[in-house]
């Protein structure tokens, strides 16, 4: 199945309150939803780190989602991972996305709205994060060095201290 020939659909026509019956439907979603947004199969690979053609055989259904490739999807494009190994749940991992994706009644220009805001959203939440891991790797730097610091100064001491009790030194080793 060629890219082009994937029928555009919307997330919200899916019945995601049941197991879905086969890994082709499951890659038809994710098809529909890339086509929804507008990504490609070689943008995906490229985001994916896989060439085109890996994207188009996954999202045609001849190769189904493996764990590794399931996580892969879900650290590039926000998916359950669960969706994509069984069925079960929804396509994205974060329930305002689902909530977006799966309202009824919103024209497209709608959604793409409320996905921007999103997108903003989750983009502030992780620039603080990204913000707090350099605070908290910056501190294990310090702490790091104190610690360096430390033992020097006790490997100094105790050497300095062995000098004046042989005894000392004879218990250390």
């Amino acid at each position: 199945m060629e890219e082009n020939s994937t029928p555009i659909v919307s997330p919200a026509e899916f019945d995601y309150t049941s197991r879905l019956k086969s890994r082709e439907e499951i890659c038809r979603i994710v098809a529909a939803d890339f086509k929804l947004k507008g990504i490609t199969h070689a943008a995906a690979g490229e985001r994916l780190g896989v060439k085109k053609q890996v994207v188009t055989n996954q999202l045609s259904g001849r190769r189904p989602f493996g764990k590794r490739t399931a996580h892969a999807y879900a650290l590039a494009f926000g998916y359950n991972e669960e969706f994509l190994l069984h069925g079960f749940g929804f396509l994205y991992a974060d329930a305002a996305m689902n909530d977006i994706m799966l309202a009824k009644g919103k024209s497209e220009e709608e959604r793409s709205a409320e996905l921007l805001a999103r997108e903003s959203e989750l983009a502030e939440k992780v620039k603080r994060l990204q913000d707090e891991l350099d605070r908290e790797k910056e501190e294990s730097k310090k702490k790091d060095a104190e610690l360096l610091s430390l033992r020097d100064a006790y490997s100094k001491l105790a050497e300095a201290f062995s000098k004046m009790s042989p005894t000392f030194a004879a218990e250390r080793q």
